[in-house]
């Protein structure tokens, strides 16, 4: 069983997913998709019986060599939700200290965080492969860097699922101004100060 971080809580969504996400407040939808990049730090067993209540039918761990990421889904909605860096593992803070950029198909990632998600998206993209519904991006910290990665892999993707949009809380860049502008979905950055 996966240990939650020191710091985790386990509090319930404060909104009811009975609805599509697109008829929610821009700020109701920044909500819950804080509150569920918060719960990505969470054991999946607890993260399950919480998301539950709230209206989220489908909560899927996907991990791969310290790379973590849930799938979460409504019959309205896909989310792909990233764990972010938790200090006390090796692989998250390896990741964010390759702060070097690679050159990819649409300009230059960083290389650390494109690591994280080379992991993870064979499982995500299998996992997306029947699905029609929309498809939200989000995370914390390395997270947040993580969820617009595998934005930008979805978007590439032959895959039937598109990218609606990237909610990342407290995240650094991921890519120079060539890979931000390929995106062309929306990315609310959301920071505290000059933290990202």
């Amino acid at each position: 069983m996966t240990q939650p971080s020191p710091s985790f809580q386990a509090e319930p969504l404060t909104l009811k997913l009975d609805r599509k996400l697109d008829q929610l407040t821009w700020l109701e939808k920044s909500l819950v998709m804080a509150e569920l990049s918060r719960l990505a730090y969470g054991p999946p067993d607890l993260i399950q019986e919480i998301v539950y209540q709230a209206g989220i039918d489908r909560c899927d761990f996907v991990q791969q060599a310290g790379s973590e990421a849930y799938v979460f889904a409504t019959k309205y909605d896909c989310m792909i939700v990233s764990r972010g860096t938790e200090p006390t593992k090796w692989d998250d803070i390896a990741a964010d200290a390759k702060a070097w950029t690679i050159a990819c198909d649409i300009g230059r990632v960083h290389s650390g965080f494109d690591g994280h998600v080379n992991l993870l998206w064979p499982d995500l993209e299998n996992r997306l492969k029947e699905n029609q519904r929309p498809v939200w991006f989000a995370g914390h910290s390395l997270g947040g860097a993580m969820a617009a990665v595998c934005a930008v892999r979805c978007k590439l993707s032959p895959i039937p699922s598109n990218p609606q949009a990237i909610f990342s809380y407290g995240a650094p860049r991921v890519g120079d101004k060539a890979y931000a502008s390929f995106l062309k979905i929306r990315h609310y950055r959301w920071v505290n100060n000059n933290d990202a």
